[in-house]
């Protein structure tokens, strides 16, 4: 992260605002926390976010999608994420080949 980057990220966290930095889709900062927890993905190096268009739901262009790529092809694990505390904390699905092995 270039100061910049770290300096509006501190702004914001004095301001109370949650604060979710990506890298070329990929979570690298939450004010919540990379959880390093075995039961969320946060921490995971193969969870990935992507836009997520709904032509349905034109009011809302800032949607993510999180997406596991430990497999192929890549497996959808959430969508419709908008706030950064909907990004953090995305608990393991059951199909998981990594869940209770790290």
């Amino acid at each position: 992260m270039n100061s910049k980057t770290e300096k509006e990220m501190r702004e914001h966290e004095e301001a109370g605002i949650d604060v979710v930095v990506m890298n070329n889709g990929q979570l690298e900062y939450a004010t919540g926390g990379i959880n390093k927890s075995k039961e969320v993905c946060d921490s995971c190096k193969h969870l990935y976010f992507s836009p997520d268009p709904d032509p349905y739901d034109w009011f809302r262009d800032g949607d993510q999608r999180a997406d596991c790529y430990y497999s192929e092809p890549p497996r959808n694990i959430a969508r419709s994420l908008e706030l950064p505390s909907e990004m953090v904390n995305i608990h393991k699905p059951v199909w998981c080949p990594l869940r209770n092995k790290e």
